[in-house]
């Protein structure tokens, strides 16, 4: 099952989206995101940095933590951690809307 949440400020909105796949990692990126969801974000940040000591090439723990630093208004951080998934994983469509939804805040696209 895909867990879907926008967010999002001055009617630009992130995508939430982790994709519905097995394995340990994705249990536990399931358990950060809950977290995140949750408006837990120092806890949901704790959760994926370490899913990321663990895995580092998982494309979804970049990209969320990511999110997280968008929501902290640390723009420049997020997109450098979007960037990230999306070297790992170039076909994910929701790492490039939220990745370029940033850039537009920034006032870079």
């Amino acid at each position: 099952m895909d867990c879907r949440k926008s967010v999002g400020r001055q009617g630009q909105e992130l995508d939430l989206s982790v994709p519905a796949t097995g394995g340990v990692i994705q249990k536990r990126i399931q358990e950060a995101l809950n977290l995140h969801l949750a408006g837990r974000q120092d806890e949901a940040a704790t959760a994926y940095a370490d899913i990321l000591k663990d895995d580092p090439t998982s494309a979804d723990a970049w990209h969320l933590l990511g999110l997280i630093a968008q929501e902290r208004h640390q723009e420049e951080t997020a997109v450098t951690l979007i960037e990230k998934a999306m070297v790992i994983n170039p076909a994910n469509p929701v790492y490039h809307h939220n990745v370029a939804t940033v850039l537009a805040r920034l006032g870079r696209l």
